[in-house]
């Protein structure tokens, strides 16, 4: 189909990204700003530059719709009509979360970065054209007015650690060419606009001991944002509520011959220098004192095993021989042979006593045509009677 539209020369790109945004790209790419701005006055510019794949074709889309390719999309002379909703998407799919941009045919504006991350200080910065001279700037939350940035009184900055959520206003003063005029502007920080710094950890066992006296070690993994990959993070882990390990650089946590006093429930906390920590899932670990049969060895359960088949194979092998045997009796007519038994001396016996020994011998049949017969004898004499 795609083939069909190129010959119509529609460009193929387009129905490239078209086809690539009706499927629901996976959201894997990141975009940075320049400048940082979610909200520009008309006629300046604004860069934006998206990351995370390499070998592929960008493309930059504004509501849903294809406006260029390429790795960065450049505006120099922004106007209102380029208000909107934009994301960039990759040929292999893969594409990066939707941001809103606001081009302003007005005097000042408020402007916040297009990403506001957890427990990161909010900056704001109160914005006019620079051909129009500074008397005064206010802001307010809430409308209760705020104290601006002492090094810089056209920036507002809310720390991280407080509640950054709220209406916020700036109302600026200018010189005019008339005289003076104020001018405000107003955005909307929620909870919607905050991004995640750092996922909830999750704790883990890389080596689990089998046996009291093993050692073991845990591990705490978390995923930062790409974009603030420099963030270092901090890490503790928890036995039963009490801190084990203090906040350190490292994820893991290794115990060296474990003891059952090392049995409980674990977590771990991670925290950035400037957010809140977060805390995982309880792991509970049991210290054995012995093996039990569930711990077993591959090789002892192996071993039991090949023992097991080789004693099937020595009844089957017996059972099989068994009946060989008495088969091969029953096609042979053979009976086996009665031997006499060994006379033994007689001390006390009469005359009347009579002893009867007998010689069986078997008849066998050499051919159809030869037979040859052993002598079957009996003999019965009276003890005592001469042979």
């Amino acid at each position: 189909m795609a083939g069909v539209i190129c010959r119509l020369q529609i460009p193929c790109h387009l129905i490239l990204a078209a086809l690539l945004a009706q499927s629901g790209a996976k959201r894997t790419l990141m975009v940075t700003f320049s400048p940082d701005w979610n909200k520009v006055l008309q006629g300046e510019s604004i860069t934006m530059t998206c990351h995370g794949e390499s070998y592929v074709t960008y493309y930059w889309y504004k509501d849903y719709e294809v406006v260029a390719p390429g790795q960065s999309y450049t505006i120099p002379f922004a106007h209102v009509g380029h208000s909107g909703i934009y994301q960039c998407r990759t040929t292999s799919g893969t594409s990066s979360d939707t941001f809103r941009l606001d081009v302003i045919a007005g005097v000042v504006i408020l402007q916040a970065p297009f990403n506001v991350y957890e427990g990161e200080d909010l900056i704001l910065a109160c914005h006019s054209y620079p051909g129009y001279p500074v008397v005064r700037t206010s802001f307010y939350k809430d409308r209760i007015p705020i104290e601006p940035t002492l090094e810089n009184l056209s920036i507002l900055r809310i720390p991280g650690n407080s509640n950054i959520i709220g209406k916020y206003r700036c109302e600026r003063l200018l010189s005019l060419s008339t005289g003076y005029a104020s001018f405000a502007d107003e955005i909307y920080i929620g909870p919607e606009h905050i991004k995640e710094l750092f996922t909830k950890p999750n704790i883990s066992v890389i080596a689990y001991p089998e046996i009291k006296g093993d050692n073991m070690t845990l591990t705490c993994n978390t995923t930062l944002s790409p974009l603030r990959k420099m963030t270092k993070l901090q890490y503790a882990f928890h036995r039963d509520g009490y801190r084990v390990q203090d906040f350190s650089s490292s994820d893991q946590y290794w115990i060296q011959s474990t003891r059952q006093e090392d049995s409980g429930n674990y977590t771990c906390e991670v925290k950035a220098p400037t957010s809140r920590s977060k805390r995982s899932q309880q792991l509970s670990i049991q210290i054995p004192e012995m093996k039990t049969d569930s711990q077993a060895t591959p090789t002892t359960a192996i071993s039991i095993g090949i023992v097991i088949i080789l004693l099937l194979i020595t009844i089957l092998v017996g059972t099989i021989a068994k009946y060989r045997c008495e088969h091969s009796l029953q096609l042979t007519g053979r009976n086996p042979t009665i031997e006499p038994p060994k006379e033994e001396p007689v001390t006390n016996f009469s005359v009347e006593e009579e002893l009867c020994y007998a010689t069986l011998a078997i008849r066998n049949k050499v051919s159809p045509s030869t037979v040859t017969d052993n002598v079957v004898y009996s003999e019965i004499r009276t003890r005592g009677e001469s042979w």
